[in-house]
């Protein structure tokens, strides 16, 4: 108890009403678009809410890697990729009985974790520079139009949005950490490990903060702390992120080559959707933009050589500027030559990630009593966000014209009925894919399939090969039970896609393979069958698995070693002299 105790956790009574105060302001701001706009929900809340959905149905608290209810009920690598703890937390609000919407425990879970991160970020904040600084910190970050107005109400980026305030107090630890608080360095590669478990570009915006932070603050101090903090957060993640590397190869990212989903189409001031298909979604981003870098302006006009001066608002500036520039054509060589950065997709995401730098910014300059201008800056936010909320007021009027590729629409088999299945493409087995399960482009507004007739839904299980009856029923998370009986050897076609994992898990005899059409192919013996398939994690997962507990020791050992070295030091104060 003496590294959690010397935290003195018990100082932190006196912030309790300042807190409460300022997480209840932000608390107000986050559902504003439900009573301000009338279409509150973004293009990707439908596809989120079904995951919670289907997680639900699984029976299981933390995400099955393969959803067997997705994609039309023929399963979804989803999980495999996706980080789940967003959806872990909302399934959780949903078993525990509070609340019985979808929609509802998804929204509760994001706000959650928002707010946690945004009153950690307030704490160390208040800490470090005192209660002006974390005030004005928070006004900065709860009036951001990308956080505020972007992620919540145009997008539904659930993930990211709570994903924003952990990077709040990702980057208020760097700066903890650059003044020489001992604990705020690990604190900071569990934060890190967060974001990497809630949100993937993220956790690569929040890489490229604190490491510009690092470079041009501290370097010799800094870097190892850094570097320290992101490999073992990489490794505390690894039991997720190490199995969803391995698998990359088994599903289709057509959609992330394409001109709407990748960096070449929504780079600020390039591509066609950010020339020519400009609409008020394209207005709202330039105008966070231009806002972020009037606040910069704000912010550093006349007082360059203070800033440079001061490690702490050094860092914080080169984050903030290097976080701007990577929104824009400057920064397309990095783009280009460094593939993670593909993992972002939109580089306009950035914008968050400036956002979160301009706030700590903020903080720091308005704790150091120097007259930087905070109330401009704050007074410049505010303007962008009023521009935003009167640009979404008059949304109908201007033109939603939309590239005739899907962003984030749907995909179709192309059989009787054309059932739409409208999970992200993204998350398609390749094997399937390539089969003919295409994606399907939109045009006009109406949802144009392309490609093959494939297999009709209702005419699976069935028989390819021999002759007989095959019945097959759900078992549980990624289990499927099925019964046949076969005249002579005979091959069943079960209604799941194919993808690396399936295994036969009880029936003798039994061989599973993928079918021609990329669903999964069960060849049975002559005779009555009773067999149980299930995904099976890669033979990479134990290792991953091993990896994440070495790195909890790892952190418990920096816990330690840290508080050891804070008592030693204590000892080694000397006493004050008695009074003679």
């Amino acid at each position: 108890m003496g590294w959690f105790a010397s935290w003195r956790i018990v100082e932190y009574r006196r912030e309790i009403v300042p807190v409460c105060l300022v997480l209840g302001v932000l608390l107000l701001i986050q559902p504003l678009h439900v009573f301000a706009f009338r279409n509150q929900w973004g293009h990707d809340s439908e596809v989120l809410v079904r995951f919670v959905a289907q997680v639900a149905a699984e029976g299981t608290l933390w995400p099955s890697p393969w959803l067997t209810e997705a994609q039309a009920g023929l399963g979804s690598p989803v999980f495999s990729f996706y980080p789940p703890l967003l959806f872990a937390l909302a399934n959780a609000f949903h078993a525990s009985g509070l609340v019985e919407a979808h929609a509802t425990s998804l929204a509760l879970a994001r706000i959650t974790i928002l707010l946690a991160g945004v009153a950690g970020a307030v704490l160390v904040l208040r800490r470090q520079f005192g209660r002006r600084a974390a005030v004005a910190g928070f006004l900065v970050f709860a009036l951001s139009p990308y956080i505020v107005f972007i992620n919540v109400t145009l997008r539904y980026a659930a993930a990211e949005s709570a994903a924003s305030g952990l990077m709040f107090l990702a980057l208020a630890l760097a700066v903890a950490a650059a003044r020489g608080s001992a604990f705020a360095a690990p604190w900071l590669a569990v934060v890190i490990a967060l974001i990497l478990l809630t949100h993937v570009p993220s956790f690569i915006m929040t890489a490229v903060l604190i490491g510009a932070f690092a470079l041009a603050s501290r370097p010799a101090r800094m870097l190892p702390v850094a570097a320290c903090a992101l490999m073992l957060a990489v490794i505390l993640g690894a039991f997720h992120a190490l199995p969803a590397s391995h698998l990359k190869e088994a599903i289709s990212l057509g959609l992330f080559l394409a001109e709407g989903h990748s960096y070449r189409g929504t780079m600020l001031f390039w591509g066609r959707l950010a020339v020519t298909q400009f609409s008020y979604v394209w207005a709202l981003l330039y105008a966070t933009f231009f806002g972020l870098v009037a606040s910069a302006a704000v912010l550093l006009a006349g007082r360059l050589r203070p800033v440079a001066a001061e490690p702490v608002p050094r860092g914080l500036a080169a984050s903030l500027l290097a976080a701007l520039a990577l929104t824009t054509p400057l920064s397309l060589p990095l783009w280009e030559h460094l593939r993670v950065l593909g993992l972002l997709q939109f580089p306009w995401r950035f914008l968050g990630g400036a956002s979160v730098a301009a706030a700590v910014l903020a903080a720091v300059l308005a704790g150091t009593r120097r007259r930087v201008g905070v109330l401009g800056l704050q007074g410049a936010l505010l303007a962008a966000f009023v521009a935003s909320f009167a640009m979404f007021a008059v949304a109908d009027r201007w033109p939603h014209r939309k590239p005739a590729f899907a962003v984030g629409a749907a995909m179709d088999r192309a059989v009787a009925g054309n059932t739409l299945l409208s999970d992200p493409p993204e998350y398609i087995p390749r094997r399937a894919r390539e089969a003919g399960w295409v994606v399907v482009v939109e045009q006009e507004g109406r949802h144009v399939p392309v490609g093959r007739e494939i297999v009709p839904l209702e005419s699976l299980p069935r028989l390819v090969a021999g002759d007989g009856t095959v019945e097959m029923t759900r078992d549980g998370a990624a289990r499927l039970s099925i019964r046949a009986s076969c005249a002579s050897a005979c091959t069943a076609e079960l209604p799941q896609f194919w993808f690396p994992g399936w295994a036969v898990s009880a029936g003798g005899g039994a061989e599973i393979a993928p079918s021609a059409a990329g669903l999964v192919a069960l060849s049975l013996p002559a005779g009555r069958s009773e067999v149980t398939i299930a995904m099976t994690p890669p033979p990479i997962a134990l290792t991953a698995r091993s990896l994440s507990l070495a790195g909890l020791v790892a952190l418990v050992a920096w816990f330690g070693l840290v508080a050891a070295a804070r008592r030693r030091a204590r000892r080694l104060v000397p006493l004050p002299a008695a009074a003679e």
